[in-house]
């Protein structure tokens, strides 16, 4: 779990949990019957939102050495 200002972005943040529910809006607009048969939860969506929330709050960065 990353710390950012000393905020945990874990399953129960609520940028997390707002991503999340933008990716499985996105999949729900896009047709994809797993997602409307009920078969995708928020739930399955935290795991890609948490790495994106991170991503940006790195500012883009992979958390490796900065490039020259």
């Amino acid at each position: 779990m990353a710390i950012v200002d000393g905020v945990p972005f874990g399953d129960e943040s609520p940028a997390v949990r707002n991503v999340a529910e933008h990716l499985r809006q996105r999949d729900l607009a896009d047709g994809g019957w797993a997602a409307e048969a009920g078969g995708l939860t928020l739930e399955s969506y935290l795991p890609e939102a948490r790495r994106l929330v991170q991503h940006i709050a790195l500012g883009g960065s992979d958390g490796g050495p900065p490039s020259p």
